[in-house]
């Protein structure tokens, strides 16, 4: 394995009675687009703040590549920060913005210049190098702050809910283009968002947080499809929670009791839960197979009284009472007015095995 990009060993930080960050350790790789996700005071932008100097741990290690960072002031750091806010200078425009690092680095005016054009290229502000702040919309004071931060070319880019104060269909499109740029640079990006979607497209892996821990790292498709607990299952999009009783083991998995009937799930080898054990099941609701797709007796099956729906565009919500409990199914929003399933109508419901996750906690 080669050097991380940044790495925690058992970092911890307190502000007077409050632990913001409880035994953090975290590897981050060389080019990697990490994102550290979780709800506001949850302590991930403390540790962004770590990393870059901008903080100091109570305990514990932040290393940059090989290097310990306890005695290294932010200025000496090799990152750099880009802000929800900005912070561009009003009085300067668009190309002196970004070529201020540079010049307070005495870069030779050549070498700057550059620099700063291509960094402009890269996240197309090219036709804005003369405006000043005040004359550029919230995308485009966006895109000067990312490209004022590329242009140093830090070993590790540090960004803060950078696109937390943009419109839904802005920040969709420079979520598609902040990727397109860090893939294009090749440069490790460790981005903290409490948006999940965001969070999802943008990152090759996801470190969730809560309550100052970190409770799981692993890719964004894994993390959504494979949660290891409550909390994780319920933060990233919407997660039918059942509770369970193990019944059978078998060699293709468990066969457990819920509110609904028999169920089977496929489980991890590695949990070691016998017959009686409680345990608690993930199904995302766009998992869920349903009314006339579903043709003969299979396992997992269920009927159904529609209780709710929910319409979203690309999808409609369906709310179902099931045995004695309440079951959330998404569906295509074609499929759903296909069926046209009005408010007490039965219906038949199927979630595959695989698509049942059982719960660490």
């Amino acid at each position: 394995m080669s050097t991380p990009a940044v790495e925690l060993r058992a970092v911890s930080k307190r502000f007077g009675e409050v632990r913001a960050v409880s035994e953090v350790s975290l590897s981050v790789q060389k080019g990697e687009f990490f994102s550290l996700l979780g709800p506001s005071g949850c302590g991930k932008s403390t540790l962004l703040r770590m990393i870059a100097g901008l903080e100091w741990p109570d305990s514990g290690v932040v290393c940059l590549g090989s290097t310990e960072m306890h005695a290294t002031p932010a200025h000496l750091r090799p990152v750099n920060t880009v802000f929800q806010s900005y912070a561009l200078f009003p009085h300067m425009n668009v190309e002196t913005n970004i070529a201020f690092g540079l010049r307070m680095k005495r870069v030779p005016r050549g070498v700057r210049e550059d620099r700063v054009a291509r960094a402009m290229e890269t996240v197309r502000i090219v036709e804005l190098a003369g405006r000043r702040p005040s004359e550029l919309s919230g995308g485009q004071r966006q895109r000067v702050a990312l490209a004022r931060a590329i242009v140093n070319e830090p070993e590790v880019l540090l960004l803060d809910e950078p696109l937390g104060a943009l419109d839904l269909q802005l920040r969709k499109q420079l979520q598609v283009e902040l990727k397109s740029v860090q893939r294009k640079l090749g440069m490790t990006f460790i981005h903290v968002t409490h948006d999940q979607e965001e969070a999802l497209v943008l990152s090759d892996r996801i470190g969730l947080m809560q309550a100052g821990r970190l409770v799981q790292v692993d890719s964004a498709e894994r993390i959504y499809e494979r949660p290891r607990s409550r909390f994780a299952a319920r933060f990233l999009g919407a997660c039918n929670l059942v509770d369970a009783v193990v019944r059978a083991r078998g060699p293709g998995g468990l066969q457990v009791e819920t509110s609904f009937g028999l169920m089977n799930a496929a489980a991890a080898p590695s949990l070691a839960l016998g017959e009686g054990a409680r345990c608690t099941l993930a199904i995302r609701p766009e998992r869920v197979e349903w009314g006339l797709g579903i043709e003969g007796e299979r396992g997992n099956q269920f009927s159904a009284v529609v209780e709710e729906r929910s319409y979203t565009g690309p999808r409609t919500h369906i709310w179902v009472r099931s045995g004695a409990g309440r079951f959330q199914i998404a569906l295509p929003s074609h499929a759903a007015n296909r069926a046209a399933l009005g408010i007490g109508e039965e219906v038949l419901w199927r979630v595959p095995p695989e698509s049942v996750v059982i719960l660490e906690d």
